[in-house]
């Protein structure tokens, strides 16, 4: 386990986004390829960010360089397409902003669904990456101002058939993460019950736990890419006048209630907190499953937007995990005997022998900036207890 201790504004969070980029290949950030890059060095050599993975037999090397045109991938120093090592690494990140999935954006969740996915199933990247491709080709087309309406339905037919695929590998996906989420949340709740839903952008308008019930019990056997087509019919003129498309798996949503309760409208922070650690510690265990690996997690100052009982939990978490990295401005928010297990990393600028982030004797690192080479060695476990693996979504 590596903690990593300083104040804010020191390089803490660029540590753990290089990580999420060589193992993840994205960015919480979702930046563009010249936001990672460090200004002075723009127009010089690229940025490296390298690690080396070790197992029982073997150890590789895994390499990603960044400038301002994009990112490129090596292994064992052959540069290799980002699709053939996407989950050659599994990981998993948490960062505060995870902590408002409940009342975030519709965007949030699909987004937890789609990184998943893609880590899990390069047959998820790629289904989703040509819905994408085709959404961006009907959006364009619906913004100028002559639309040729044979295009325009050679588009939707489509959206319909790539989209009613990808809407099915997101809800067995969901699936799979939610068996794990609602035994997570009701111990971390005491026992409430916990319900979710995948919905559909195109579903009749009902009350939110009516919705939730709906999509539970949806006939299976439905022609979903039919139901699709023909909502995408219905809101053509609507899709026209607004100039951009308004029905399909970008537009869906997941919806949770606590004891039947909508939780966008009835559920505490406390609650909405501990739906979004149950949903970490579900991620975490079906990249196990699927993998066969233990995955590495990156939490970046989780703990202080935690309370104590719930800190006390996501520590207890992290103790079992094969490889942590963490990220924090205080230290005492871990007991002594959890320190003395993990490797404590200062970075410049922190306070050290006083105040909340005194440090016992420990290593001391320069603090990191964009533009320079950052490198690791991490340990990639087979553990024979999670050795089981899944078909993937």
């Amino acid at each position: 386990m590596l903690i990593i201790v300083g104040n804010n504004a020191v390089g803490k969070t660029n540590i753990i986004e290089a990580l999420q980029l060589i193992s993840m290949h994205e960015s919480f950030r979702k930046p563009k390829p010249e936001e990672l890059v460090y200004r002075e060095r723009a127009e010089g050599a690229p940025t490296l960010i390298k690690v080396v993975i070790q197992t029982l037999e073997s150890e590789n090397t895994k390499q990603l360089a960044l400038s301002c045109n994009g990112k490129t991938f090596s292994y064992n120093k052959k540069e290799r397409p980002a699709r053939e090592l996407a989950g050659l690494l599994p990981a998993v990140l948490f960062t505060p902003d995870d902590l408002q999935i409940v009342k975030g954006p519709p965007e949030q969740r699909r987004d937890l669904l789609d990184s998943l996915g893609a880590r899990l199933s390069k047959s998820f990247a790629q289904i989703r990456a040509e819905y994408y491709k085709t959404l961006r080709h009907k959006n364009s087309l619906l913004r100028q101002e002559e639309r040729d309406t044979g295009l325009l339905d050679s588009w939707n037919v489509n959206l319909a058939k790539l989209g009613t695929s990808l809407q099915k590998h997101r809800k067995g996906l969901f699936e799979k993460l939610f068996v794990n989420a609602t035994e997570a949340y009701g111990t971390l709740s005491g026992g409430e019950e916990l319900s979710g839903a995948y919905i559909s952008s195109w579903e009749a308008e009902q009350p939110e736990g009516e919705r939730v019930q709906a999509a539970q019990d949806t006939d299976a056997t439905r022609d979903t890419s039919a139901a699709l087509y023909e909502a995408l019919l219905q809101n053509q003129e609507a899709e026209l006048r607004a100039r951009r498309s308004l029905v399909g798996p970008h537009r869906d949503d997941v919806s949770f209630c606590i004891n039947g309760q909508d939780t966008r409208r009835f559920a505490s922070q406390g609650q909405q907190r501990s739906i979004a650690l149950a949903l970490k510690m579900a991620e975490i265990e079906v990249l196990r499953r699927v993998s066969g690996k233990d995955p590495l997690l990156l939490l970046d100052d989780v703990m202080s937007e935690l309370d104590a009982a719930r800190r006390s939990y996501f520590v207890e978490l992290i103790k079992e995990a094969s490889q942590t990295v963490l990220t924090t401005t205080n230290l005492g928010y871990f007991d002594a005997a959890f320190l003395e297990r993990a490797t404590v990393v200062e970075l410049e600028g922190t306070a050290s022998g006083e105040g909340p982030n005194a440090l016992p004797p420990t290593e001391q690192a320069p603090s990191p900036e964009s533009g320079v080479a950052t490198s690791g060695h991490l340990l990639q476990k087979d553990p024979s207890e999670h050795s089981a693996r899944d078909d993937g979504p």
